[in-house]
């Protein structure tokens, strides 16, 4: 869950100012606000050469001088700050000069982002990146995105006709009146992310481009860190922008992507207003701020895949030259928490700071095998039959022989599945074939590298399996093969970047999807010294806290960043009073000192895997970089399902319906998304029906699907909650059947956004208001001012606890829906609460 930090003491001082020089190092940390160096003046001086541990030392050093402050880290030459931003007389300084690369340096060593600002960013993005104090006449702040105090000033200055310079240098041109404010806002500097901090501007209809030197400065730029494709390709970056094929035949260069002048669309309109997005970090991928893309020939529209919508993106619209498709990948890591993102630095930077933030991802039945099950097929838990993860369910249980995979294969795309595939895959037969899984590959897949869960006859703990960290088992297109000794993450990422070169490289070209899935953080062995050992309690209860397995090089990294788990407030209990909660959670005791240590420890380790998987995955964007692939490919960051890590006295483990377990990271970045926040509920099977929209591919079976493609939010503005989502579980400890259950699952709840109703098959029940009490600590069962909404989501649970295809989307009564207004408004409280009860986050 991203947040909003409260300005702290330092909050408004950025680290900033390193300087490579050929014999040290000299660092001093500047104030954004006043553009000088922070008093008392921390300067660093080192004898050592410009080395990356060198460097590492003294970023470090500058970190620990501002223990408040949690804002990034800006690498380049302190001689110059210019509006808030420090500019270099020696722009590739940091890349040549030292031979350091400052981008990894921090995805290395710190756990932050870090900024390399040289002279071109400093001339170009000098006036964007930050908030102004107050809009300046001729631009608007973006209210989905600015600072309070921007988005009250917007609409004066959108009604101002005077269009303010989007450079350094050209604000000598312009009217002292119609400059933006030369200082950075302090409230849009604090610390959080570089990717949240950003404000997106909407330029007047008819403004001038940006001045012709710093196009090309601009465009040469980017060309150096190969994001925007060769000479001889940019007439490709907008197949649809006749002016920018007349400009490269005639031999000049096109306007860069995201800067070009608002241009006449098919109907001889002219669009009000064109976002620019830019950062310090964000290099925009091809035609990153265009308008929503009509779908390419043959796309298939929104309805097919939703039938709440009229039709798909540019429905209605007089027929335009078809737009590339892209390629797709979607990362799904195991178990992985929506607030672990702060361990995954090169994700935040590839993948969210180039795109969008999903708050409320979520995941209906949040248990590995039916959650993977509904993103192939697109469907509830209820209706595709996967409701757990052992016999008689698992892998054996899905007919996997139609899935996104064969629909993505129709529709002309090359498909790839690299990690892990399925619980029990390779124990339990196929239901397709009815004979073994060992060999089995399913149908629509080009390249299948999916883990094994060990032979069949094999037993005991992880024998060379998707689990065992330190030796994979896989099935590579049909041919068993085992990598003892070598880290999991680094075999599959490995294996990704090696079929994206080899998509690159093959003809005829073709888009692809991927569907990456290392096993990350979920537990695995094998069995390490320092592991959290079974917590035996009084009267002989006893607790396991497995944790995943990590190579040595990042064992603690993170021990001074979690000082507990998750789950835990830093005093008093998780939750003292459970008189509210089943039975189910009332049994389980309150964690002792003991089990707060194995919890802090058992997070740590956590951490540590994902950050291992982080810088794995860092060669992916390597490699998609390098074929220059990184501008027309859509990456998909999300998990399967959440994870308990102390709340509601849960020490471990997944399927029950409270927040942290349903809800997970979900960012999104490619070719003309924009940068920014979404608050439009996103669910695990929504992925898979906007993937196949994005594909213009159609649904994999005869059967309705139940997820709703977002691909109009991806490229336009964001939408409210409108109908329910439910929550699905089959949990162990229930036993019987009854209370409106009839078999199979015995837990389903209903999510309408403010209100979580949930329904266990012993008749117990629970009713949350999330708009104020967003941790679920009093549950509003039986409470008198609750009692007519208890009686509507009582009926509605009915209604919608069996729903199929359109049925799931139907729209919930007025009263209970929400505006991107109030989801956001209640977002920021959650996270408020969050930070007041557990602690920083």
């Amino acid at each position: 869950m991203s947040s909003t930090a409260t300005p702290g003491p330092s909050d408004t001082v950025w680290p900033i100012g390193i300087d490579f020089g050929g014999t040290g190092i000299k660092a001093a940390p500047v104030d954004l606000v006043s553009g000088e160096f922070a008093q008392p003046r921390q300067r660093i001086d080192t004898p050592k050469p410009a080395t990356p541990d060198a460097v590492a030392q003294v970023m470090r050093r500058l970190v620990d001088a501002f223990p408040d402050s949690t804002g990034p880290i800006g690498v380049c030459a302190p001689a110059v700050v210019r509006r808030g931003v420090c500019s270099s007389p020696r722009p590739t300084s940091t890349r040549r000069g030292s031979g350091v690369d400052a981008d990894a340096l921090l995805t290395e060593r710190l756990e932050r982002p870090v900024h390399v600002l040289n002279d071109a960013d400093a001339a170009g993005y000098a006036e964007l990146q930050y908030a102004p104090r107050r809009a300046a006449p001729g631009w608007s702040s973006s209210p989905r995105s600015a600072p309070a105090s921007a988005a009250r000033s917007s609409t004066t200055a959108a009604s101002s006709p005077t269009p303010s310079s989007a450079t350094s240098r050209s604000t000598a041109t312009t009217p002292r009146a119609a400059r933006p404010p030369a200082r950075a806002s302090a409230r849009a500097c604090r610390g959080r992310s570089g990717g949240e901090r950003l404000t997106t501007y909407y330029r007047t209809a008819g403004e001038a481009v940006l001045p012709r030197p710093l196009r090309r400065r601009r465009r040469r730029v980017e060309e150096q860190r190969e994001v925007l494709p060769p000479r001889a390709r940019r007439d490709r970056d907008d197949p649809r922008d006749p002016a920018q094929l007349r400009r490269h035949r005639r031999g000049r260069r096109p306007v860069a992507p995201g800067l070009r002048a608002p241009h006449t669309i098919a109907d001889g309109s002219v669009p009000a207003a064109r976002p620019l997005a830019l950062s310090t970090r964000t290099r925009l991928a091809p035609d990153a701020t265009a308008q929503p893309p009509t779908p390419h020939a043959g796309a298939v529209p929104a309805s097919r895949h939703a039938s709440a919508a009229a039709g798909g993106p540019g429905a209605g619209a007089p027929a335009r030259r078809a737009a590339p498709r892209p390629n797709v990948m979607v990362v799904m890591l195991d178990d992985m928490r929506f607030d672990e993102l702060r361990f995954l630095p090169r994700t935040r930077a590839f993948v969210q700071d180039r795109g969008l933030t999903f708050t409320n991802g979520y995941s209906p039945y949040p248990l590995c095998c039916p959650a993977r099950s509904s993103f192939l097929l697109g469907e509830y838990a209820h209706n595709h039959g996967v409701l757990y993860h052992e016999a008689p369910y698992g892998f054996g249980a899905i007919d996997d022989h139609r899935t996104i995979a064969t629909s993505l294969s129709r529709a002309g795309y090359r498909t790839a599945m690299v990690g892990k595939y399925l619980n029990r895959y390779g124990l339990q037969p196929s239901k397709v074939t009815g004979r073994s899984s060992y060999t089995y590959v399913p149908n629509g897949w080009t390249d299948w590298m999916a883990g094994l869960d060990g032979k069949p006859q094999n037993h005991g703990a992880y024998p060379g399996s998707t689990y065992d960290y330190f030796h994979l088992n896989q099935n590579i297109n049909g041919r068993p093969t085992s990598f003892p000794g070598r880290y999991s993450s680094d075999v599959i990422a490995d294996e990704a970047a090696g079929l994206v070169g080899e998509y690159a490289a093959a003809r005829p070209a073709k888009p692809w999807f991927m569907w990456l899935t290392p096993v990350a953080p979920h537990h695995g062995g094998p069995v390490e010294p320092d592991d959290p050992p079974t917590y035996v309690g009084p009267r002989g209860r006893t607790q396991d806290f497995v944790t995943p397995a990590r190579p040595d090089w990042v064992k603690g990294r993170f021990d001074r960043q979690v000082p507990r788990g998750l789950g835990e407030p830093a005093h008093g209990a998780a939750e003292a009073d459970l008189s509210d909660k089943p039975r189910l959670y009332r049994r389980q005791p309150e964690a002792g000192p003991v089990e707060k240590r194995e919890l802090r420890d058992t997070e740590r380790q956590r951490a540590e895997a994902l950050y291992a998987w982080d810088r794995a995955f860092g060669r992916v964007i390597d490699r998609l970089r390098s074929t220059r692939q990184l501008g027309r490919t859509v990456v998909v960051f999300t998990s399967d399902n959440g994870y308990y890590n102390g709340e509601h006295r849960q020490r471990l483990g997944k399927i029950k319906p409270h927040e942290p377990v349903i809800r997970v990271p979900l960012l999104v970045a490619g070719p003309g998304i924009p940068h920014g926040v979404r608050h439009t509920p996103v669910t695990t099977f929504d992925l898979t029906a906007t993937v196949l929209d994005l594909a213009g591919a159609r649904r994999p079976t005869s059967r309705p699907m139940d997820g709703e493609s977002k691909l109009d939010v991806l490229h336009g503005p964001d939408r409210g909650w409108t109908y329910p989502m439910l929550t699905e579980g089959l949990l162990t400890g229930i036993r019987r059947q009854g209370h409106g259950f009839t078999g199979g699952l015995n837990e389903v709840g209903i999510d309408t956004g403010r209100y979580k109703y949930v329904r266990y098959a012993t008749g117990e029940k629970e009713l949350y208001d999330l708009r104020t009490d967003p941790l679920e600590l009093t549950s509003r069962i039986g409470d008198p001012a609750y009692a007519d909404v208890q009686g509507d989501l009582d009926r509605m649970w009915r209604e919608y606890k069996d729903c199929v295809g359109a049925a799931c989307r139907a729209p919930m009564p007025r009263r209970y829906r929400l505006s991107v207004a109030e989801l956001a408004a209640q977002h920021a409280y959650a996270t408020t609460r969050l930070r007041q009860y557990y602690g920083g986050r």
